[in-house]
């Protein structure tokens, strides 16, 4: 088995069930891996409008409890497949007007799948990559719905994404994604 052979490009172009993609990892996850040939999918699927809601329904037929979805960030068909599945869409924000600026268009894009589909989507923001004091300030912000948990400016985090390594369970960063998990959850 490749990547390629069950990755989410082949899936979202009918060219393998999104069942038969997702591939066994620990803890009893799943992973649908995301190849550079995904680039391809918005090229293809443009003529397709109804993968909006063929998506959905194909993520439910997985019968899995939990399904994240990670994507670009920017306006992809991923990002908008990943809208018309969700039921809670977490946005990443910095204390920068661009991060600002792209949790309105996300809000916007909302608006407008819950025209089209009548089923609302919760919105949150997470303070990510951000200060103490910088995560104070965008919990102030009117109109957001801000998670309690926040993702600090963190060299640990850095140095595990860097060198593909796992976080420290026993560290503040590994805390920081357990508060977010735990909140997602609940």
């Amino acid at each position: 088995m490749t990547l390629e052979e069950h990755s989410l490009y082949r899936a979202l172009t009918g060219r393998r069930p999104l069942v038969e993609c997702v591939i066994p990892a620990a803890f009893n996850i799943g992973l649908i891996a995301g190849t550079p040939t995904l680039v391809q999918a918005g090229l293809e699927l443009a003529a397709d409008p109804g993968i909006c809601l063929r998506f959905p329904a194909e993520l439910e037929a997985l019968d899995a409890e939990v399904v994240i979805i990670d994507t670009p960030p920017a306006l992809t068909i991923e990002l908008t497949l990943a809208l018309y599945a969700a039921d809670i869409v977490i946005v990443p924000v910095g204390l920068s007007r661009w991060t600002v600026a792209a949790y309105q268009v996300i809000a916007d894009r909302l608006c407008v799948i819950e025209k089209t589909t009548g089923r609302p989507v919760r919105l949150l923001a997470l303070a990510d990559i951000v200060t103490e004091r910088e995560a104070e300030i965008l919990r102030k912000i009117p109109g957001w719905t801000m998670m309690q948990a926040a993702i600090y400016e963190s060299a640990a985090i850095r140095n595990a994404t860097n060198n593909g390594t796992a976080l420290k369970d026993t560290g503040k960063a590994w805390n920081w994604y357990s508060d977010l998990a735990g909140e997602v959850m609940n």
